[in-house]
C-alpha cells in the first residue's frame, strides 16, 4: 500500500510523523475521556 517514494519525499514524511505524532496521540488521549 506503500508508495516508492525518493529520498527527499521520504525524509518530509518522516519529519511530519515526527512532529504530528506526539500532537495527535495527546489529541487521542484527551479526547477519549471527553467522549
Amino acid at each position: 500500500m506503500f508508495l516508492s517514494l525518493n529520498n527527499e519525499q521520504q525524509h518530509a514524511l518522516d519529519a511530519a510523523k515526527q512532529a504530528f505524532g506526539p500532537m495527535l496521540e495527546g489529541l487521542v488521549k484527551y479526547s477519549i475521556p471527553i467522549t
